[in-house]
């Protein structure tokens, strides 16, 4: 909790003094809720959102299934791709991805207003966990 808060007030510091913070954290949670970044993007600027982790979905049958930003892993174990990041409430097709990390990148540009990522899935109380994401200023 006490690295969230440091976090938060860093951000928000930075904001109020007109400059962006080099590297935003946020978690985002498998049970529908959107995150959002406490400042606003830099309109026109690039940025990459790197987001890494796995979460259950299935979970509430005897083995639930894993899942990360772009696959989910089917009933024979195998990693089979669905875009499950919706950034700004659209799916997107990664730059860069390791399935073995479970590790995408995505690059965005500013709209001068704060980005939000959810996981965008057609059920979510079956699901359990968080994906990691940080928004880098390129």
């Amino acid at each position: 909790m006490k690295t969230i808060c440091i976090a938060a007030f860093l951000a928000l510091a930075a904001a109020a003094a007109g400059a962006e913070p080099w590297e935003l954290r946020l978690t985002v949670p498998s049970n529908g809720s959107s995150v959002v970044t406490t400042v606003p993007l830099v309109e026109g600027a690039p940025y990459v959102v790197i987001v890494t982790g796995t979460f259950l979905y299935n979970a509430d049958v005897e083995r639930g299934r894993n899942a990360d930003a772009c696959h989910d892993e089917w009933e024979d174990g195998t990693w089979h791709r669905n875009y499950y990041l919706a950034i700004d409430g659209h799916t997107w097709v990664p730059d860069g991805r390791d399935l073995k990390t479970h590790t995408y990148r995505y690059s965005i540009t500013g709209e001068g207003k704060p980005l939000s990522l959810k996981i965008a899935d057609t059920r979510y109380d079956d699901n359990e966990g968080t994906l990691s994401a940080r928004i880098r200023r390129r």
